[in-house]
C-alpha cells in the first residue's frame, strides 16, 4: 500500500470522525474498497453469494494507534493527508 493512501484515510478520519490514528493503523480503509472495486473482490462476493446483500452490508474497520504520536509529528501526518485531497 502506497504512503499516499494511508496519509488521504488518516486525514479523512480526522476530518469527519475525530479519530487520531497514524498512518500504518490507516492501511484498513482500502479493505471495503478493496473489496468492491477489484476484480478479486467481486469474484469473492460472487462466490461467497454477497453480492445481494451489499446494500445493506456495514463495514468496520478495526484500528489503532495515534494516542502515543507527539502533535508535531501528528500535524505533518494531517497536512500531508490534506496536500495529498487537495
Amino acid at each position: 500500500m502506497e504512503d499516499e493512501t494511508l496519509f488521504r484515510h488518516l486525514c479523512l478520519l480526522k476530518d469527519r470522525e475525530g479519530l487520531q490514528i497514524e498512518p500504518s493503523a490507516a492501511a484498513g480503509f482500502s479493505g471495503p474498497r478493496a473489496l468492491v472495486e477489484s476484480v478479486a473482490g467481486q469474484d469473492y462476493l460472487q462466490r461467497q453469494k454477497l453480492l445481494p446483500h451489499m446494500a445493506n452490508a456495514t463495514h468496520i474497520v478495526w484500528t489503532t494507534g495515534g494516542l502515543f504520536v507527539p502533535d508535531e509529528e501528528y500535524a505533518r501526518f494531517l497536512a500531508r493527508g490534506r496536500d495529498l485531497l487537495n
